[in-house]
C-alpha cells in the first residue's frame, strides 16, 4: 500500500491482517501446532511463521469471516487467546480496541464504511508501521513463555467482547463474555492477581490497541 491514504474498508482489512498472523505466531511460540508444519515467510519486513496445514488454514479463514462483520459494524471491544496446557489455562492473550474512535464512527455513522474514498486521516504508512511494532512486541513476549515439552501440543480458545453483549461485567480487568462459537462462557475470564506483561500500545488518534500476555 506504500505511503497511501486508506478507506476505512482497507484499515479493516490491514487490522485482521494482523491479527490472523498474530495468532499463528502464538501458536508457533507456544507449540500449539508442530513447529515443522509452519514455514517461514515474510510479512511487511517481519520473519514470522505461518501454517501449512489445509485444516488450520480453513479454520483461519472462517475466523476471518466470522470477525470481518464485527470489525466492519464497529462492535468488537475485546479479542482474547485463552492458551489451555492439559485442561489448565497456561496463559491468555488480550487485545483491546476501546475507546477506538473508529468503531465508534462506525458504529454512529451508518454510511461510514460504504465510503470508497481514502481518507487522509488513515495513512497506510502510519498503521502498518504501529501495527508491525505491536506485531513484534507480541513476538517477543510470547516467545519468553515456556514452549511445551514432548508430543502432547495444547490447546486454544478464542473469546470476543463486542457492544451488544447481554451481560458485559462493570470490571475492567479483561473480562470477556462471547467465544468465537457465539457461545457464552460458563466463566468469566479474569486477569486478577495474574502475572500481566503488557504489549506495545497502539495509539493513532482513531485507533487505540492495547495488548496484554497474562501467565497463570
Amino acid at each position: 500500500m506504500g505511503q497511501a491514504d486508506l478507506t476505512p474498508h482497507q484499515v479493516v482489512d490491514v487490522l485482521i491482517s494482523f491479527i490472523r498472523v498474530s495468532l499463528e505466531q502464538i501458536w508457533y511460540n507456544l507449540d500449539i501446532y508442530p513447529a515443522e508444519s509452519f514455514r517461514k515467510y515474510t510479512f511487511h519486513h517481519l520473519d514470522v511463521y505461518s501454517s501449512r496445514h489445509p485444516r488450520v488454514i480453513a479454520y483461519l479463514d472462517e475466523f476471518e469471516r466470522a470477525i470481518r462483520p464485527m470489525f466492519e459494524e464497529g462492535k468488537v471491544v475485546r479479542l482474547y487467546l485463552e492458551v489451555m496446557d492439559i485442561d489448565e489455562k497456561s496463559c491468555s492473550i488480550g487485545i483491546s480496541f476501546k475507546n477506538s474512535l473508529l468503531f465508534e464512527q462506525i458504529r454512529n455513522d451508518t454510511q461510514f464504511m460504504e465510503s470508497n474514498r481514502p481518507n487522509k486521516v488513515f495513512s497506510s504508512f502510519t498503521l502498518i508501521n504501529q501495527m508491525k511494532a505491536f506485531l513484534y512486541s507480541l513476538m517477543i513476549e510470547t516467545a519468553s513463555l515456556d514452549r511445551r515439552n514432548g508430543d502432547n501440543y495444547g490447546d486454544f480458545k478464542i473469546l470476543l467482547s463486542t457492544t451488544d453483549d447481554s451481560s458485559v461485567s462493570q470490571d475492567e480487568n479483561w473480562i470477556l463474555e462471547k467465544s468465537f462459537n457465539s457461545e457464552m462462557s460458563k466463566q468469566n475470564v479474569k486477569f486478577e492477581n495474574k502475572d500481566i506483561k503488557t504489549i506495545r500500545e497502539v495509539n493513532i488518534g482513531y485507533l487505540l490497541m492495547r495488548g496484554y500476555v497474562a501467565r497463570f
